[in-house]
């Protein structure tokens, strides 16, 4: 279900990722001239050293030998309660509304257990419904509000 982002897939994806980002946020939280870059600033300053960096895990989620997503995530042991936090899940838009995202998250919490994990959570925009409803159904709930949107969390 989740191999490793092959490293020629990465730039492609960071900026994917960075365009999708972008593309979530309100309309009224900055200009359309700042948030490209302001969504560039933000994903970059999360990855210092790029694919390298430490605690950051890129994966494609495969259904039978075939890519049809990305998740990214990060371990955050060092927090109290020990997280991962996901930053990014994409679902290929005809794979989607077939399981696989849940299935992708449910590869993920197993992975945050086995490295000693006590709670999953990642960021939703409110313009995001179908994201808001699947991070529901798996569990999660709201832990932060927002303006634009929410954080959700899940404990393991």
């Amino acid at each position: 279900m989740l191999d490793d982002l092959p490293d020629d897939a990465f730039e492609p994806y960071l900026e994917r990722s960075i365009t999708r980002f972008a593309a979530s946020f309100p309309a009224d939280v900055m200009s359309q001239e700042e948030i490209l870059p302001a969504a560039r600033r933000h994903i970059e300053g999360l990855l210092p050293q790029g694919r390298q960096t430490r605690g950051q895990h890129f994966h494609r989620i495969v259904v039978d030998g075939d890519p049809v997503g990305t998740l990214w995530w990060a371990e955050q042991l060092d927090e109290t309660p020990p997280r991962v936090y996901v930053y990014d899940i994409e679902v290929d838009e005809e794979h989607r509304g077939k399981g696989v995202g849940t299935a992708a998250m449910q590869a993920l919490e197993e992975e945050a257990r086995r490295l000693g994990a006590k709670e999953v959570m990642l960021s939703v925009f409110f313009k995001n419904p179908g994201a808001i409803r699947l991070y529901e159904r798996l569990g999660f709930r709201p832990s932060e509000t927002g303006k634009a949107g929410m954080r959700m969390a899940k404990p393991l």
